[in-house]
């Protein structure tokens, strides 16, 4: 088996044939002709002496093989690396040095994040700072694996990835209900046993959570109404449609709203993340310990817990 002939391109070929499911759209994606990715997929298998992915057509699109998805972990791995290297010095280049560029998702932009950055000017006045933002946590997890990203928050437990990280805090999930409703107008908690009886407004930060706690004590979930928009959900569980569960960071001021506890819902753990195999400056470990900092002043909070 002849190994020293792998080249770059013929792990970018395989990467964008996984990612897109035909060659046509593999080879738009990487800007070359379709007999070009084609011919470099084709060296891949006569390098490596197996077949990596099934050429059947169909509305499943093109599938890699087991050998071909072994492959595919270790060349989304090697060519997130070189794109790191490249950002590192391109930055170098470019005197970028000074630039810190963070990750965030919603919930955490607004309590967290912006502490953080307050904290963090005091500690590195001379730093540019860029924010990118997304529903995703996946997503910023992808950016920072191929240097797109300094530093990025994130929810544990993290996907598999070179990623080291620093738990920040344990943000618990509560009932929003309308206080016009009357529903469980004396309670200050409510457990899932209760939560299973009631009109639940399904929250996409929760939903997951909340059915596998459900499913795992053989209760089913009253859902009535979905809804990815966190003011969508604020406003309707003040209208009295249903009840909704979300994470604490979520809720929003200005609504007649009341908070009930879910003692018997673990809560979802937020956490600073940073790319393992770079090195950390000294603006990174700013930013770290400053949101380090305001997670731990958040200790006093009614409903948090800080680690």
């Amino acid at each position: 088996m002849e190994w020293a002939g792998v080249e770059l391109r013929h792990l970018a070929a395989l990467q964008a044939l996984a990612d897109e499911g035909s060659i046509s759209r593999a080879a738009a994606r990487l800007g070359y002709t379709q007999p070009a990715v084609s011919q470099q997929l084709a060296a891949l298998e006569r390098l490596l002496e197996t077949r990596l992915y099934d050429r059947r057509r169909g509305p499943a699109g093109t599938r890699l093989t087991p050998a071909g998805e072994r492959l595919l972990i270790h060349a989304r791995a090697m060519l997130a690396r070189i794109e790191i290297a490249l950002t590192d010095v391109k930055a170098a280049r470019d005197g970028h040095a000074g630039v810190l560029t963070i990750g965030t998702f919603p919930s955490a932009g607004t309590a967290i994040l912006a502490p953080s950055v307050t904290t963090f000017r005091k500690a590195a006045p001379g730093v540019e700072m860029r924010l990118i933002e997304s529903t995703s946590d996946l997503e910023l997890l992808r950016l920072l694996e191929r240097g797109q990203l300094d530093v990025t928050f994130a929810m544990l437990p993290l996907r598999d990835g070179p990623f080291a990280w620093r738990k920040l805090m344990d943000d618990p999930y509560v009932l929003v209900v309308g206080r016009a409703s009357g529903a469980l107008a004396d309670a200050e908690t409510v457990s899932l046993s209760d939560l299973s009886e009631l009109p639940l407004i399904e929250f996409r930060h929760s939903e997951e959570r909340v059915r596998q706690s459900l499913r795992l004590r053989g209760l089913p979930a009253n859902v009535i109404f979905r809804s990815d928009d966190n003011p969508t959900v604020m406003a309707l569980a003040a209208g009295g449609l249903g009840v909704a569960v979300v994470p604490r960071l979520t809720v929003q001021p200005g609504y007649d709203i009341r908070i009930l506890e879910l003692p018997d819902l673990p809560p979802r753990q937020i956490a600073i993340v940073w790319h393992r195999d770079r090195e950390r400056r000294a603006a990174d470990e700013a930013f770290i310990d400053a949101a380090a900092h305001v997670a731990a002043e958040a200790q006093g909070r009614e409903g948090f817990a800080v680690i």
